[in-house]
């Protein structure tokens, strides 16, 4: 309910004319066909994803018959400072600190990954320029995709020392897939 309030707010609103919200291509599930674009269907495979597009609905319900600017910005894997340690890139770094070997779950699905300085970017033009009136959706993301085993790999050639890669099945998820 706190974005239906904050909607209402908005729409109620004189002087508020464009409304960003923070969505995640978690939305997609699986992947039909790459690169996803904003056209791809839509079918999450969790409740976070699920969550994401149940608001993204709301949202066009308030955009529908508007003045108003509606942008959803559909989020996929970000990377960078301030990152919680339990997402991979901070996990394989901090892992890195105690020794060459690194304990993940799978190495071979692949994301999008792209770094917060990108995503501040996309608001930063979404605050900045103009846009049409109703909604509008875009993906963030970099159109690429690396495995976490190609990630390691890629920190490996940077330091210029072998990382020993080992895979624990208990830290697998169930409910993610490729994107």
């Amino acid at each position: 309910l706190g974005t239906k309030n904050v909607l209402d707010a908005f729409s109620e609103s004189k002087t508020a004319k464009k409304f960003i919200y923070s969505s995640s291509g978690k939305v997609y599930g699986d992947v039909k066909f790459l690169p996803i674009t904003e056209e791809h269907p839509t079918s999450p495979l969790n409740v976070y994803g699920k969550s994401k597009l149940i608001t993204e609905r709301l949202i066009d319900f308030y955009a529908n018959d508007s003045e108003k600017s509606f942008i959803v910005f559909r989020i996929f894997n970000v990377f960078g400072p301030g990152q919680k340690d339990s997402f991979l890139v901070p996990t394989i770094l901090n892992q890195l600190k105690q020794s060459n070997k690194i304990i993940i779950g799978d190495t071979e699905v692949k994301r999008d990954y792209l770094c917060i300085k990108d995503v501040i970017g996309a608001f930063t033009l979404g605050v900045e320029k103009e846009t049409g009136l109703g909604l509008s959706i875009f993906n963030i993301c970099s159109g690429k995709t690396a495995s976490a085993k190609e990630i390691i790999l890629d920190i490996s050639d940077l330091k210029k020392t072998p990382i020993a890669i080992e895979v624990n099945p208990a830290l697998l998820r169930k409910d993610e897939k490729d994107i």
